[in-house]
């Protein structure tokens, strides 16, 4: 079940979720030039269980540029990973600093803040602090959710807008 080479980048037509990290650039937002495939899932086997994710899907990959390299990340939650390019190519080659600390976290997204810390949140509110080195975890695991409602199930992300944290969901 590969579905990521099904997805034709030159007409923007296909399946979405697959197994590839695929990289486009533009300068205007208009034109755009395809880069590649800057990551692929590795071969590991099936699942027996259909219900699961396949080890081969990434979906919602997102990258950041941290200053000297590219940090990744993607889920779904039985196989997000985090990892590292090894210089400031996107297209890596790439390193996992701590597979297991990242695993299991559906929707993981990753924000820095303004005294350069980095934050993943994940599974519709959960906020962690992450190391310098991204090798994991610093800290205990908050929950964050507004006061006067709930916000989706999954998809959330913050940024920093008029000196303000602003959390976005979706679903």
């Amino acid at each position: 079940r590969d579905l990521g080479n099904s997805f034709d980048p030159e007409r923007g037509k296909g399946h979405i979720i697959g197994n590839e990290l695929r990289i486009w650039r533009s300068r205007e937002m208009v034109e755009w030039e395809y880069l590649g495939v800057a990551y692929r899932t590795p071969d590991q086997p099936e699942e027996l269980d259909s219900t699961k994710p396949s080890w081969k899907d990434l979906w919602a990959p997102e990258l950041h540029w941290t200053g000297d390299r590219w940090v990744m990340i993607h889920c779904p939650a039985g196989v997000s990973t985090l990892a590292v390019s090894e210089g400031p190519s996107p297209m890596g080659p790439w390193t996992f600093p701590n597979m297991d600390a990242f695993r299991g976290r559906h929707d993981p997204s990753l924000f820095r803040d303004d005294d350069g810390t980095w934050y993943m949140t994940h599974g519709n509110g959960y906020l962690l602090r992450l190391k310098p080195d991204f090798s994991g975890i610093d800290g205990k695991q908050v929950r964050i959710d507004p006061a006067d409602r709930v916000i989706g199930h999954e998809g959330t992300t913050i940024m920093k807008i008029g000196g303000k944290y602003v959390m976005f969901g979706t679903g």
